[in-house]
């Protein structure tokens, strides 16, 4: 289990960044931001930023290009794909894949209440209450 923090990324000395994970190039993670690689690999893709109190953990775990990891957000999702946004305080469960250019706004939770897979489809913008969540969320 190691480690591996590409060229022009910067990792604060107080992340805390546990197991096998791999942070690409560019990308910037604060204090007190949480990634844990428990039992599988995490990659973190480049130029992404992963806020103070942000947490990031599932078994596997991919996550694309340009993501951005607001404070206190909690993110297991399988996939994540490019360029989303995950406001503070949101919770975006496991059986999630996300896909590219979404934002998850804050406070919201996403899951699935019979633990199928969901997936979000690109460009889907995530607030408000539980139907409009759902109204976003495709199972698949």
């Amino acid at each position: 289990m190691s480690v591996t923090v590409q060229p022009r990324a910067i990792v604060a000395a107080e992340a805390d960044v546990k197991g096998d994970v791999t942070i690409g190039s560019g990308t910037v993670v604060h204090p007190r931001a949480r990634i844990h690689a428990t039992s599988a690999p995490i990659v973190l893709g480049n130029n992404c930023i992963v806020e103070e109190l942000a947490t990031i953990d599932n078994e596997p775990m991919t996550v694309g290009d340009g993501n951005v990891f607001r404070v206190s957000s909690l993110v297991r999702a399988q996939t994540t794909g490019n360029c989303n946004v995950f406001e503070a305080r949101c919770s975006v469960a496991s059986n999630v894949h996300v896909s590219n250019f979404c934002v998850i706004g804050a406070g919201c939770v996403v899951e699935s209440a019979d633990n199928t897979l969901v997936h979000l489809d690109e460009r889907s913008a995530i607030y408000e209450t539980c139907e409009a969540r759902q109204a976003a969320c495709v199972p698949q």
